[in-house]
């Protein structure tokens, strides 16, 4: 996680923290991430937690609370207080390097805000070319 926050560490320097995004099965995750690298001095906003009985999606309760959520995480994404991205993106599903809908949504969100993008795991190779374009930066192969 060293080079992780030393990644960070310039763009945030300026003021502004980091918003962690990624896949809700990787919450737990993303709350050590930000414990760690505030011990790195890089403030973290990372994603709320659900509730497992809201965040069903089947009923429009479930829809209606899935918007609200999106909605404030997104806030996080756009606020001028965030410096930029982290993305947590772990296997899921088979799925090497994990970014789901939201994920890559709340990426084109950082990047239409001109916000630095950086992603732990690699570029998935479903987004490889628009994440290229959009210089994420791949945290995976920085040493």
């Amino acid at each position: 996680m060293n080079h992780v926050a030393e990644a960070l560490k310039p763009v945030v320097q300026a003021g502004g923290r980091v918003v962690l995004c990624g896949s809700m099965a990787f919450h737990e995750d993303m709350s050590r991430i930000a414990a760690t690298l505030a011990g790195h001095g890089i403030e973290c906003a990372k994603p709320e937690a659900l509730d497992p009985e809201a965040e069903t999606g089947e009923a429009p309760l479930g829809r209606e609370y899935k918007r609200k959520v999106s909605r404030i995480h997104m806030d996080k994404v756009m606020a001028p207080s965030t410096a930029a991205i982290l993305v947590a993106n772990f296997d899921k599903h088979g799925i090497p390097g994990y970014v789901g809908p939201n994920t890559f949504a709340e990426i084109a969100v950082a990047f239409s805000q001109n916000k630095p993008i950086f992603l732990l795991n690699g570029l998935p190779d479903i987004y490889a070319d628009e994440l290229s374009a959009w210089e994420a930066v791949d945290l995976k192969v920085v040493t």
